[in-house]
């Protein structure tokens, strides 16, 4: 097995803790090194979306609660790094509404993931059954066809009898 094989399958076997760990990583990285902070917060709807869809809507929520909880940590610790207006309580009030807003599109994409999810598994389902239905359908077919050719074989044969009971009477 090589390197990129098994790190494949390793990625597809943890993808949520590893999910995690690069949006904990880039929460760190973003808040320690980017001075704008505001300007940045958009940036954490990427990991959203990106949980939303590939783990589902509570994960996405889960991440989306946590992204916000780290950056009002960060901002408890520094305020000043993210004052960009001219007081503080609008600071708050942009991070509060940037907060609903991301935990809502984690919401809505995850709430489409699920239901795209679904209409995938019931035609999945309805797939599987016509498939079913065609192998009904085939044996059918078969069993009637073996059936016609033997039909006339039978004839010949009971003809045949017939012809021999005629004869012997």
């Amino acid at each position: 097995m090589t390197l990129m094989e098994i790190l494949k399958h390793y990625l597809t076997k943890h993808f949520e803790q590893v999910f995690v760990l690069l949006v904990l990583v880039s929460i760190a990285l973003i808040n320690y090194f980017v001075p704008q902070k505001l300007a940045f917060l958009n940036f954490y709807f990427i990991p959203v979306i990106l949980g939303a869809y590939y783990l589902g809507r509570r994960m996405a929520v889960l991440g989306a609660i946590m992204c916000v909880l780290m950056v009002v940590w960060y901002m408890l610790l520094e305020p000043q790094a993210f004052v960009s207006e001219p007081s503080e309580i609008s600071t708050y009030l942009h991070i509060g509404a940037w907060g609903g807003f991301l935990i809502l599109a984690g919401a809505v994409v995850g709430r489409l993931h699920e239901k795209l999810a679904g209409e995938i598994a019931t035609t999945r389902e309805l797939y599987q059954s016509l498939e079913a239905n065609q192998q009904l359908l085939n044996r059918a077919n078969a069993e009637l066809r073996d059936y016609s050719e033997n039909l006339e074989q039978r004839v010949q044969q009971r003809t045949a009898e017939l012809e021999e009971s005629k004869a012997a009477t």
